[in-house]
């Protein structure tokens, strides 16, 4: 096996460096951008890296264009989107709550409050209000998971934090 017979995938930008000496002996460089992490300016050794990739790619429109934002110096390079992979839907038979709910499911981290955890808990006694049964359903955890659960508490009937749960529950 040759380096040009190696693709070498980094799907974390902080480690782009690494593969540069296999991009110089010729494998094949693939960049998944995911993440926070990709919304932010490469560093020089970042950019030399990817400069030199065979193929970047972003988990979602929003990430290629936040990370466009972010690099310009980018220019027109194509970043096509590839969604992550899914397991098999599995099949439940009984729904563990009853009526009408909203479900979020997200890590609740201080940094990512962009996901949207604090405007359905604000909103909520809205919903309420409309649909008087209506149940908010929140799956996952973080270093904001006590903050949120206290604010939901705080705001109205009708919001329950799970933390975390596996798949078959989900």
């Amino acid at each position: 096996l040759s380096a040009a017979d190696t693709v070498v995938v980094v799907m974390h930008l902080q480690l782009l460096p690494v593969a540069l000496p296999l991009v110089w002996r010729g494998a094949r460089l693939v960049t998944v951008l995911m993440g926070i992490e990709a919304w932010t300016p490469l560093n020089h050794l970042q950019k030399a890296a990817i400069r030199r990739a065979w193929k970047v790619i972003a988990i979602s429109t929003h990430t290629a264009v936040r990370f466009r934002i972010a690099n310009p110096w980018i220019g027109e390079v194509p970043i096509p989107v590839c969604h992550p992979g899914v397991p098999q839907v599995l099949r439940v038979t009984a729904a563990p709550f009853e009526g009408r709910f909203a479900l979020i499911v997200g890590r609740m981290d201080a940094r990512e409050r962009y996901k949207g955890h604090d405007a359905l808990i604000e909103l909520w006694p809205a919903v309420r209000r409309l649909v008087a049964d209506a149940h908010l359903i929140v799956v996952g955890e973080g270093d904001d998971a006590t903050r949120l659960r206290q604010k939901a508490a705080d705001t109205c009937e009708g919001i329950t934090l799970l933390g975390r749960v596996d798949e078959p529950t989900l």
